[in-house]
């Protein structure tokens, strides 16, 4: 599990980038995934819920914190300054060296 202050940012930041694999699948098939792993999304914390033929809602919880994107909300407003503060912390950046940081 990620360090408590990097929870929602990490989040909003896979979010993020699961829309864009998502929307991407959908423009390449006309349809959408069944599951976020057909869009070639690995992050098993999130979850797509299909809202429609072209709505859906993307879940992800770690821990205490749960957030959720739709396809109708704006997915940079919803990142916010998440990347600047997952680059400003340290853990983060150590997050590629085993044993260091359970950050994402």
């Amino acid at each position: 599990m990620a360090p408590l202050e990097l929870r929602a940012p990490s989040l909003r930041f896979g979010l993020w980038l699961a829309r864009r694999r998502v929307d991407g699948f959908e423009h390449a098939t006309a349809r959408l995934p069944r599951h976020v792993g057909e869009a070639g999304v690995e992050d098993r914390a999130i979850v797509l819920e299909t809202n429609g033929r072209h709505a859906y809602t993307l879940i992800a919880r770690d821990g205490s914190v749960g957030l959720r994107l739709t396809s109708e909300m704006s997915a940079d407003s919803f990142l916010g300054q998440s990347v600047a503060v997952l680059m400003a912390s340290r853990a983060y950046q150590q997050a590629g060296v085993p044993g260091l940081t359970t950050a994402r």
